[in-house]
């Protein structure tokens, strides 16, 4: 089942139990600021992106694709400070400009936008909290 969205709320009921093989930013000019993601799991490659309080997902062939990158951008792999290889998505979905990507050991991955930027966050669990600074 392919994914798709254009909305301000929504659940990605498609992600439910798939496997994580990694998560990829396209850092912009703020720290942990994330212009373009991919989730790359078993089932699915899909780029995302939030712009105006809404969620944009679509399917994607080419994940790695550099077509859309300037000569100086590069994608930044999250997995060595967040590593989510193996981890199942648990729930996802979009609400009040944010992203929010849960997963079974209870870690969660939040892309939010604010003032048109969109920053992303990890939360390892309830106690620990730690933001990761792309590039």
């Amino acid at each position: 089942m392919s994914i798709s969205r254009q909305d301000s709320e929504t659940v990605v009921h498609e992600f439910v139990g798939d496997v994580c093989e990694e998560i990829l930013v396209l850092p912009g000019d703020h720290t942990n600021e994330a212009v373009v993601f991919f989730i790359l799991t078993n089932k699915h490659s899909v780029r995302g992106f939030l712009d105006a309080g809404l969620l944009f997902l679509t399917e994607h062939n080419d994940s790695d694709s550099d077509s859309e990158l300037s000569d100086e951008e590069e994608y930044y792999s999250l997995e060595n400070a967040f590593p989510v290889k193996g981890n199942v998505i648990k729930h996802a979905y979009m609400h009040n400009a944010k992203f929010s990507i849960t997963f079974e050991d209870e870690s969660e991955l939040i892309f939010k936008e604010v003032d048109d930027v969109t920053y992303f966050k990890v939360i390892k669990n309830e106690t620990e909290k730690r933001t990761i600074k792309a590039g």
